[in-house]
């Protein structure tokens, strides 16, 4: 399973399919600075205005060594939860415990 195959299964889940906004490779940062130049694989949120704001940065990991890299520097995450209230792993079944 590649990136790309994640990245399909996940505009087909909801609440994503039922009109959220799915940005893959979306760039956490603006300008130059420390930090301007993280991307996180897949970043969506709710756009209704009647409903809470919720917003969601997804990291896909398609290999056990890159989620234990991933583990260890959890500093990585910091644009991810400067955005978003929700981040979440997507990887194939069994890849994570």
């Amino acid at each position: 399973m590649t990136a790309n195959d994640i990245h399909i299964a996940l505009q087909k889940m909801p609440p994503i399919c039922s009109g959220w906004p799915f940005l893959k490779e979306f760039r956490a940062g603006t300008g130059l600075g420390a930090g301007s130049e993280r991307y996180l694989d897949a970043w969506t949120c709710q756009p209704y205005p009647s409903l809470p704001m919720t917003r969601w940065a997804i990291e896909i990991k398609v290999t056990r060594g890159d989620f234990t890299k991933e583990k260890r520097r959890p500093i990585k995450r910091d644009a991810a939860l400067r955005i978003s209230n929700q981040f979440y792993f997507a990887a194939p079944k069994g890849l994570l415990k």
